[in-house]
């Protein structure tokens, strides 16, 4: 398995403080973002465009930012909202108005090149084939997605962009399309350029996040960037139970079980909450009621997923413990607490728990525990 080298983590890091920066002083500059970008990706061209919803089947192109393209970007916004006029009801290898969960917040290589070297759709449907599952692509939509991919086509020839390969994260809030963002360059993209992505895809997504909120003039930027480090799924909900921001672990839960974790909410609002449920209401004045909603993990469902977080990762026993705390949204403090240790022996076994697991923090732990228990 490919990893970065400490170096590239160093440099990942400093880019995602960067981020973090801007996007915590609420208005951010799309320039900035792509200049970092291309400075840790060495990729010779960077797009960035947010899509605005115009009906139910239909989206529109709501601003557009670029760097290394040589047009300019009025030209480059008309030909993209050109192509999505075009477009209409059909769908490429992602669909604007509702993302494939496999594909939200999570960088993807699309070997676009390959793709569309012959001069039709018929060849890209015949690549696609082999790539589709990779991409949340049914069959039945092979056909419309390479008639897509053409069109698109066309028109990155007119911006000087033929056959590029293609590196890109969906930038999406729960089920959302925040923003699309991705390199661009002739020759097929890295694994290491991968990996350090998505090292600052997390950066990517409270950057983006922080000025939507404060576009729409929110005061919930530091309350939002809170949750995104606490290792249990975490929730901001209007007086409605509507959700206005869940945390790395609340949106894993939201994908495998939409259902439960909604009716979870609403009790936990009607002021029944389940066992494991926490809420907290934040007062603001001139702002309308909002609540922090904290949900644990169901006993069975953890106690499965330990079982098979112990088998996949090797861990001991103590392990098993602490990381079973983790996943409740302790502490080190607390947990040395509750498993009767020391915090330093504690800071011991997180630190062999995420080098175990192949885990950048305590969040992403938490989602591939989750993961285990869902296969």
């Amino acid at each position: 398995m490919s990893r970065l080298s400490t170096r590239d983590k160093r440099r990942a890091d400093e880019v995602a403080a960067a981020l973090r920066e801007r996007g915590d002083r609420g208005s951010g500059s799309e320039d900035t973002t792509l200049s970092l970008l291309a400075d840790l990706l060495a990729a010779p061209i960077l797009a960035e465009y947010e899509l605005a919803p115009t009906d139910e089947a239909r989206a529109s192109v709501d601003r557009i930012a670029t760097k290394g393209v040589t047009r300019s970007d009025a030209l480059v916004y008309d030909e993209v909202q050109g192509y999505f006029r075009r477009l209409g009801a059909r769908r490429g290898v992602y669909d604007p108005l509702n993302p494939a969960p496999t594909q939200r917040n999570r960088p993807v290589v699309i070997p676009w090149r390959s793709w569309c070297t012959g001069d039709g759709p018929s060849e890209i449907a015949w690549c696609l084939r082999n790539s589709a599952k990779a991409f949340g692509l049914p069959s039945s939509r092979i056909g419309e997605a390479a008639e897509t991919i053409w069109t698109c086509e066309v028109g990155l020839r007119k911006l000087g962009l033929p056959a590029h390969d293609q590196l890109r994260v969906l930038v999406c809030d729960d089920d959302t399309l925040l923003s699309w963002i991705g390199a661009f360059q002739p020759e097929p993209f890295t694994e290491r350029q991968r990996l350090l992505l998505k090292r600052v895809t997390p950066a990517l997504r409270d950057r983006v996040v922080a000025e939507r909120r404060a576009a729409d003039g929110s005061d919930l930027c530091a309350l939002a960037l809170a949750t995104e480090h606490v290792p249990a799924a975490a929730f901001v909900l209007g007086a409605a139970a509507d959700i206005i921001h869940a945390n790395p672990v609340g949106r894993h839960r939201l994908e495998r079980e939409r259902r439960t974790i909604r009716s979870t909410l609403l009790r936990a609002l009607q002021g029944a909450p389940e066992p494991g449920v926490s809420v907290t209401q934040v007062v603001e004045r001139g702002t309308p009621p909002r609540f922090l909603v904290v949900v644990g993990a169901p006993g069975d469902t953890m106690r499965f997923a330990l079982e098979r977080a112990r088998e996949r990762w090797s861990l001991t026993p103590r392990e098993v413990d602490v990381l079973a705390e983790i996943a409740a949204g302790l502490s080190n403090r607390e947990i040395a607490a509750r498993v009767r240790a020391s915090c330093r022996t504690v800071e011991l076994h997180v630190a062999a728990l995420l080098r175990k697991a192949y885990a950048d923090s305590r969040s992403q732990l938490v989602i591939d525990l989750w993961r285990l228990g869902d296969a």
